[in-house]
């Protein structure tokens, strides 16, 4: 009561067939997997160079360099005589290195021009230590991957992170104004009328 040879054969050989049919699905759910860390990690280090602008009290600067798929923060100050300063984070949190390949990141922002020390091909946010940042946009995607839209609000610095392309913004993002995202928005909190007031 064994198995045949022809019978060991046959399974080995449907199996491998299988195994070959599904390789290539592995390898667009390993890429899609590395888009999503990327973007949970570009997303992370934007609300960290809010964090720190606010903590440290002075501006922090965000810069993208496509050529290098890095993100670094800069610390940003002014000297006594009038010029500013800008000296890269030396921390772990201070680099950011994309680790999906493939993957293009856009940034979308009315920012000016970044430091003259910077490469020509970096992108630049600015945190402020009041809480504000510029208004920006960013765009993670890859070729067989879905995108992710990280989008920054100036008046809060607030950070959104979805999953697809932007939608279209009813406003813009500067002065506070929110984009339609299509989910309804709860009104603000009012107390009771019954409640007791000191």
């Amino acid at each position: 009561m064994g198995f045949t040879l022809l019978e060991l054969v046959l399974v080995c050989v449907v199996l491998g067939i299988l195994l070959v049919a599904s390789i290539p699905n592995l390898q667009q759910a390993a890429q899609r997997l590395r888009v999503e860390q990327a973007a949970f990690g570009l997303a992370q280090h934007l609300r960290y160079a809010h964090e720190r602008a606010v903590a440290l009290d002075h501006q922090v600067l965000w810069a993208w360099d496509e050529a290098a798929h890095t993100a670094q923060l800069y610390e940003v100050t002014d000297a006594a005589d009038g010029s500013v300063t800008t000296t890269p984070v030396a921390e772990r949190f201070g680099l950011l290195t994309l680790s999906a390949s493939r993957a293009s990141l856009i940034v979308q922002s009315d920012a000016s021009g970044c430091p003259p020390e910077l490469p020509s091909t970096a992108s630049c946010l600015r945190f402020s230590p009041d809480g504000t940042s510029q208004a920006a946009v960013l765009v993670l995607s890859s070729a067989g991957s879905s995108d992710y839209t990280i989008t920054l609000y100036d008046a809060t610095s607030r950070v959104l992170l979805q999953k697809g392309t932007a939608p279209r913004c009813g406003g813009d993002l500067s002065r506070g104004h929110r984009p339609r995202l299509g989910f309804h928005q709860p009104p603000p909190w009012r107390p009771s009328e019954g409640a007791a007031h000191d």
